[in-house]
């Protein structure tokens, strides 16, 4: 027979696993608060030498309505392993498709990335970055 107490302990232990649960998958704005400042300083070096690659192509009907959200992972080389997977929403699918076109050149421009800090490698191996079209690429 299982008492009452012993419910309200497994209850306490579902909640606890949900709250850990929910936590582990925040948001990545959140994840980069959370990260050591060495590791969100390599985070900012690969987002700034993308962006600094990144040529907008101009007169793109409603490219300041497209969001991007970019999953790569570096390794210790600094190479990207695998395919970058580029995400966009909003704007017109022309638009989308334009922008992640010119967000994946900027992508193989940028690597090699160097002189990141690649003891640390496994808290950024997979770097996600967000983007706005309007903010990047003038």
């Amino acid at each position: 027979m299982v008492s009452i107490a012993n419910m309200n302990r497994c209850r306490f232990a579902f909640v606890s696993l949900l709250v850990s649960l929910a936590a582990t998958l925040s948001t990545s704005a959140e994840a980069k608060h959370l990260m050591p400042q060495s590791d969100q300083a390599a985070e900012a070096e690969i987002e700034n030498r993308i962006a600094s690659n990144w040529s907008m192509v101009p007169g793109l009907d409603g490219a300041d309505k497209v969001r991007a959200k970019v999953r790569i992972k570096v390794g210790q080389s600094g190479k990207i392993i695998g395919e970058p997977k580029i995400t966009m929403i909003g704007g017109p699918a022309a638009t989308r498709t334009a922008i992640a076109a010119s967000i994946y050149r900027a992508i193989l421009r940028s690597v090699p990335f160097k002189d990141l800090p690649m003891n640390k490698n496994d808290a950024w191996r997979e770097v996600v970055i967000d983007f706005k079209a309007d903010d990047f690429g003038h």
